[in-house]
């Protein structure tokens, strides 16, 4: 009895908030003794670290905390960025069977999703979302074996996510959706992805609030529009609770970053750049540095080629000694075209005009005004020789009495031009009419002879060149009155070959 009674004591001690021993043992293990006991954990932003054992009609009873969040967190750290979150996620594929429209899918309130069969994205109105009991309904069914592809589009990711579907009329390229130059768009064609740019398949426009196709549509054709801009970006938190990982200020030693060198660039190091724009560098070595970054104005060299080591700086066109000797003066917009040029003195660098007044210019040989070339024997071609002419008289008597018309030779020329500037004629006695002939052709003006003598300048000088075919200068008699004793002299101007 006294042992029966100590198994009844035993069993009513180990009873908890009116449940038996063997009640809260069955919340521990299961039927085949394996532990099934239901633990639950959560960090409670404002407070704690906390636990709970055992189920709960709410979610707010039986915590218990394990520890403040002061008490495992270290140093607080920077908050240097944001990431962006995925839009696409959960890509699930289904074969169909036969009229199949329902489709297990696990999904959350606010996320949206598309289904494309064999490829080809589907309306929207022919998909229905259940968040209540994680399924996907397709308004009409599918043929069996067809693939159906789920992806859950996660809108928060997005900010102002948005589909449109349209129906395009008759003829149709313009379809109206608003938005902004900073969003990405995807486009769908009766359910085929349509790709951008004016050489493809469509345009769109955030000034006109506008996609355009390049060709027209017709009735039949459905337009699906979805912005995919990753804008909405998730704030990077999270607590590092491994001190293995962690000093005891909270900090991640750097040992344990996998940082190679010259992995930071300048820019990502606070300050750096700051410190290092208006500073050059400075190469110690025997021979002068080259490359980009290293020969350039601004950066010094320690030459130790010489001895004692010679400190030199880079002028952006090659390394000059520290020596005043050596400094190229300052230069001014008034200097343009002129040289370094030694002073007078050798004492100094000075920009001064080039003096040319000693030299021949090679624009002016062989130039007008300018002078003239030499041949291969240093003498002046025969071209470049000026024309001279010679002043000369052809005249020509007649004593007899001319009572008809007739031609008369005076002078035949060759390997010579001859310009006839003047004329001079006069008969004794008659009168007629005599012109100038060119081998037996009349050339310029008829004059009208009498006893008067006639001295005139041609009112255009006649040209005889017979520099390779020699040539007669004659004169033809015309009308002729009893003239008697004609004179003729011609006023030339020659020049031999």
């Amino acid at each position: 009895d006294d042992e029966f009674s100590s198994v009844i004591r035993y069993l009513v001690s180990g009873e908890k908030g009116d449940y038996t021993l063997g009640e809260l043992l069955s919340v521990l293990f299961d039927d085949t003794g394996t532990l099934k006991s239901p633990v639950e954990m959560r960090l409670d932003g404002s407070t704690n670290l906390q636990y709970r054992v055992g189920s709960y009609t709410d979610s707010t009873s039986g915590w218990i905390t394990i520890a403040p969040v002061s008490a495992i967190s270290g140093a607080p750290g920077a908050d240097l960025g944001t990431i962006e979150g995925p839009l696409f996620s959960q890509g699930t594929s289904y074969t169909a069977t036969s009229g199949q429209t329902v489709f297990n899918y696990e999904i959350d309130t606010g996320d949206d999703v598309m289904v494309f069969i064999n490829g080809i994205l589907q309306a929207a109105s022919t998909v229905t979302i259940s968040t209540t009991n994680n399924t996907i309904t397709l308004s009409s069914g599918v043929t069996a074996g067809h693939t159906v592809y789920i992806i859950k589009i996660r809108a928060q990711s997005v900010s102002n996510y948005r589909r449109s579907d349209q129906q395009a009329t008759s003829n149709q390229a313009v379809f109206p959706f608003t938005h902004t130059a900073d969003e990405n768009i995807l486009v769908f064609r009766n359910g085929l992805f349509q790709n951008p740019g004016g050489s493809n398949d469509y345009t769109s426009s955030s000034a006109q609030n506008t996609v355009t196709f390049n060709t027209a549509l017709s009735s039949t054709d459905l337009i699906s529009i979805i912005t995919v801009e990753n804008t909405a970006v998730k704030s990077v938190s999270g607590l590092m609770t491994r001190d293995g990982y962690t000093d005891a200020n909270g900090f991640i030693p750097f040992n344990k970053l996998a940082i190679t060198a010259g992995e930071i660039p300048q820019d990502r190091v606070n300050g750096l750049a700051a410190l290092t724009s208006d500073r050059g560098k400075v190469f110690v070595s025997p021979t002068a540095p080259t490359g980009a970054g290293n020969a350039v104005a601004g950066n010094i060299w320690i030459d130790t080629s010489t001895s004692p080591d010679t400190p030199k700086f880079y002028d952006g066109i090659q390394w000059l000694n520290f020596a005043a000797t050596t400094t190229i003066p300052e230069f001014f917009t008034t200097d343009a075209n002129k040289v370094l040029h030694i002073n007078s003195s050798g004492t100094a660098l000075e920009f001064k005009n080039v003096d040319t007044s000693a030299f021949v210019l090679l624009s002016t040989v062989g130039a007008a005004s300018g002078v003239a070339s030499l041949d291969s024997n240093g003498r002046l071609p025969a071209s470049q020789l000026p024309t001279v002419m010679n002043l000369d008289s052809f005249d020509f008597i007649d004593t007899t009495t001319i009572g008809a018309p007739t031609d008369f030779n005076i002078k035949r020329i060759y390997k010579e031009a001859a310009r006839i500037d003047s004329i001079y004629l006069k008969v004794n006695s008659g009168t007629c009419d005599v012109t100038i002939q060119v081998d037996g052709t009349n050339v310029g003006s008829t004059f009208n002879v009498s006893s008067t003598a006639i001295e005139q300048n041609l009112a255009n000088s006649i040209l005889v060149d017979a520099t390779t075919t020699s040539k007669m200068i004659g004169i033809s008699v015309t009308n002729p009155s009893a003239a008697a004793g004609l004179e003729c002299v011609l006023a030339v101007a020659k020049q031999s070959v």
